[in-house]
Formats: C-alpha cells, structure tokens, sequence
C-alpha cells in the first residue's frame, strides 16, 4: 500500500491460488488474498471500487438520510417481489427496514429478507401486507428459498386466474414491456445529445 492508500486489487481464477501463495511465501510483495464468490455481480472491479458510491451520492440530504439499495427485485405481471440479503440478523439497519417497511406499505409488495452466505441461504422472514413489520424467521436452504419464491409467484397469479381471464394479465404484461422499449429508445436518444 502506498502513502495514500493505493492498492492494486487483481482478480485471478482459483487455480492461481498456488501462485499467489509462493509469492507470498517468498517475501516478494506484500499479498493478502481472500477467495469470494461474485455470482450476480456483472463487473466484479466496478463492485469493488464502489462504483456509483450511495454515500457521495446522498452528501445533500437532509437529516442524516441516505440512499440505499435493494438486491434484487421481480416484476411478476405487475405483482413486485424484492429480495434485501444479509449475512446474519446483526447486519439490519434500522433506517434500510424503516425503508423497505414503507415499501411494502406504499406499493402492496412482497420483500424477502434473507440471512446467510452468498447462495447459501440459512434463514428468511417476509415482510407483506400480511406481516408489515416482517413474519417470524423461517429456517431453509437454497432450494427451499427458490421454492418459496416460485410459491410467491403461484400465489400472486395462479393458474386458474390465468384460464379464467384468458391471458388478460400476459396481454397487458406485453402491453408494459412494448411501452418499456419504447421509453428506453426515447431515453438513449435523448442521452446522445447531452
């Protein structure tokens, strides 16, 4: 690390953990490496540089509030599903479940909040219309969650509904995906000339 903090942070595969270690091991540099999993993560540097900082984003707002993220979210037929991933019950906020909270009040939507290891999920509680300040803390794994999303979205448009109204909802799902692509394209037009 130099005087002002600058590093050099490099991503190598796995099997170059071998490499890594003998020039650690040879006094040649100062290495610290730690191995992690980036599944989701479409530019892992970008990630890390803390591209688009919500912090220097928020520096004008007033009283102590700040941006947050969400991380991940399902537009199902209009029905909307976010997912806010921790490692353990400690890492809650209470600002960030104040937030998700008004949310699920304001728009009628469904939040996850899981706790684990990336993809590995241990535990889960949903905050909806049903349970505005989150259900009691559910026990599952990575295939019982994948469930429990795919219930969701049974339950928000089942079957028979979709019989019943004769594809209604798909119509206007691809109504609202025509008038996307049409506001992208106006967007990215108009993005040119700035």
């Amino acid at each position: 690390m130099t005087n002002n903090g600058e590093i050099i942070l490099a991503m190598f595969p796995v099997d170059a953990e071998k490499e890594l270690k003998e020039m650690q091991d040879k006094f040649l540099y100062n290495i610290k490496y730690t191995r992690c999993i980036l599944d989701g993560i479409a530019y892992p540097l970008s990630y890390v540089k803390g591209a688009w900082s919500l912090t220097k984003l928020s520096e004008k707002l007033p009283d102590g509030m700040g941006l947050g993220d969400i991380d991940g979210f399902l537009n199902f037929y209009g029905h909307l599903l976010f997912t806010e991933f921790k490692s353990s019950p400690k890492a809650l906020k209470t600002k960030q479940y104040t937030a998700l909270t008004n949310l699920v009040r304001q728009t009628g939507a469904t939040v996850f909040m899981v706790f684990g290891e990336p993809c590995k999920p241990n535990s889960y509680l949903i905050i909806d219309s049903d349970h505005p300040y989150g259900s009691d803390l559910m026990k599952t794994n990575l295939e019982d969650l994948q469930e429990a999303f795919l219930k969701w979205c049974k339950d928000k448009l089942p079957e028979k509904y979709i019989e019943d109204t004769r594809g209604w909802d798909k119509w206007i799902w691809g109504l609202q995906i025509t008038y996307a692509k049409e506001a992208i394209s106006k967007i990215r037009a108009q993005y040119g000339s700035i």
